[in-house]
């Protein structure tokens, strides 16, 4: 079956209003430029076809609709899965003004050696609030890939909440961690704060050709996906360092996808106290904790607000991320990874985990270039004094 009879054969399936997708992986480059050439022609007749959206990174397409299971099998297709939504990773909400997790973490010690100048973040999530006073400085132009047609504007608030914590830069509002990074909105999730697998990994691949730094993914799912973790494996491959939040269930031994990958790292949150948060899943093999519980940040009509989840102590992470690099930029991400577990601080437990990791730490992990900084400052110093020695002597002369 050709490509083009089998294009006619879904186009009455085909709906881009339904909730239902299906991604589809072709078994090499060329079948994939095939399909996509018949597309590209038959388009205009078959209307329906322009809802066919193309995964480059891992040469798929995802169709919208529910298609019968006799249309998904091909001799030119590797696999087809269901596309699943994914959820932020979201605890609850307050309104009160409680700054504190920034300065747990030791973030402000050293914005004198590192602020993120020149690490671009790509943001997966809902969006961001443009006109929010705070992230005018931070804000890159980003992409809307739930209507790609629009700016990624934030409908749910989510999103603004997590790029506050990572790069507001105000002199009367909040500081976020990297204040000098460029934040790059993706916007993969709707109003309601989920996303189709689809969108999520056209989003990485959108970070990967416009090469990114760090991606911040504050969501997760309890499925795998074999889509989300080839486009993860590939980001990781191009050097990108992906930073990923655990999940919210309290469960112990779980983390969510795609936290779980090897590629990425898992962030599970702490409180005010370094205990492990009540609604943070837990794992042996976390990677690394930060502040997650009541954490204040932007939010939507330039107001501010205090949230709670995985997602919060993962933006954290993102922001000390792009503090080292700035430093280090040669840093691969399992590099990165190995220097956030080696510099944590231990937690104060109060829910039992073998994990041998603790909470992050700023100051630990820029340690070594503030011992620079500090150096070099002294031999200035001792410069300038020998100078102003040798030019006294020779006014005495």
């Amino acid at each position: 079956m050709s490509y083009q009879s089998w294009l006619q054969k879904i186009h009455p399936y085909l709906n881009s209003k339904s909730n239902t997708k299906v991604i589809i992986k072709f078994k090499n480059r060329l079948e994939f430029q095939q399909c996509k050439q018949q597309i590209t022609k038959l388009k205009t007749n078959f209307k329906k076809l322009k809802s066919i959206r193309f995964i480059p990174t891992i040469q798929s397409i995802t169709c919208p609709g529910k298609l019968p299971r006799s249309t998904t099998r091909h001799k030119g297709f590797r696999y087809t899965e269901r596309d699943h939504k994914i959820a932020v990773h979201l605890s609850n909400a307050t309104s009160s003004w409680i700054p504190w997790s920034i300065e747990q973490i030791q973030v402000p010690s050293v914005w004198k050696t590192a602020t993120g100048k020149g690490i671009k973040i790509g943001v997966i999530d809902t969006g961001v609030n443009y006109k929010h006073p705070d992230l005018e400085q931070c804000l890159e132009t980003g992409v809307n890939m739930v209507k790609y047609w629009n700016y990624p504007n934030d409908d749910n608030g989510h999103g603004t909440h997590i790029i506050g914590i990572i790069a507001a830069n105000s002199k009367d509002g909040m500081k976020g961690i990297a204040p000098q990074s460029k934040i790059y909105p993706v916007k993969a999730f709707d109003n309601e704060g989920t996303a189709f697998i689809s969108d999520i990994v056209m989003s990485i691949d959108w970070c990967i050709r416009n090469k990114v730094d760090v991606i911040n993914m504050s969501f997760g799912m309890r499925k795998d996906s074999v889509a989300l973790k080839e486009a993860i494996a590939k980001a990781h491959r191009n050097n990108i360092v992906i930073v990923a939040s655990s999940g919210n269930d309290g469960l112990k031994n779980k983390l969510d996808y795609p936290a779980k990958y090897d590629e990425t790292i898992s962030v599970s949150a702490t409180d005010k106290n370094r205990n492990i948060a009540s609604f943070s899943n837990i794992h042996s093999e976390t990677d690394i904790y930060a502040p997650g519980e009541h954490i204040v940040s932007t939010w939507l009509n330039s107001n501010y607000s205090t949230l709670s989840g995985t997602s919060m102590a993962t933006s954290h992470v993102t922001g000390i991320v792009a503090l080292l690099l700035e430093k280090s930029p040669q840093l691969t991400p399992d590099k990165i990874k190995d220097i956030l577990k080696n510099t944590s601080i231990p937690l104060s437990e109060s829910r039992k985990t073998s994990t041998p990791v603790g909470e992050i730490n700023a100051a630990n992990i820029l340690k070594p270039f503030i011992q620079k900084r500090h150096t070099k400052l002294k031999r200035t110093v001792k410069t300038a004094a020998r100078k102003r020695s040798r030019t006294s002597k020779k006014i005495k002369r």
